[in-house]
């Protein structure tokens, strides 16, 4: 399996407010057995497995605010908003891990969600 990612970001700052923003494409080239999904790759966070598109544009943006404060302990307050977006190269991506995991649920109650 080879891999590629290119990334690009910037950040800016002026008196109490930022801004962050970034970019991110990455592919990674799977190989899969015949007749299994070979655009996703797992892996996992938190002791959990998951599996992610193989190949996806993500793009992030954040803002801060800072205010000071004269609290015991405290001297400055923080608040930040973040936005995301994962844009899968591949439409039916979704619809292949429905039903990758449907396959792998055979002889079990699945509840689908939508």
């Amino acid at each position: 399996m080879s891999s590629t990612a290119l990334e690009a970001h910037y950040q800016y700052s002026k008196k109490k407010w930022g801004l962050k923003i970034q970019a991110l494409a990455y592919n990674h080239n799977t190989e899969a057995p015949v007749g299994e999904v070979g655009n996703v790759v797992s892996t996992a966070a938190n002791g959990f497995p998951y599996l992610v598109a193989s190949k996806a544009n993500i793009y992030t943006a954040g803002i801060k605010y800072s205010q000071d404060v004269k609290w015991v302990l405290i001297s400055n307050l923080s608040f930040y908003k973040d936005f995301s977006l994962m844009d899968k190269s591949e439409s039916s991506f979704e619809k292949l891990l429905h039903e990758r995991f449907r396959r792998s649920c055979i002889g079990r109650n699945v509840i689908d969600l939508y």
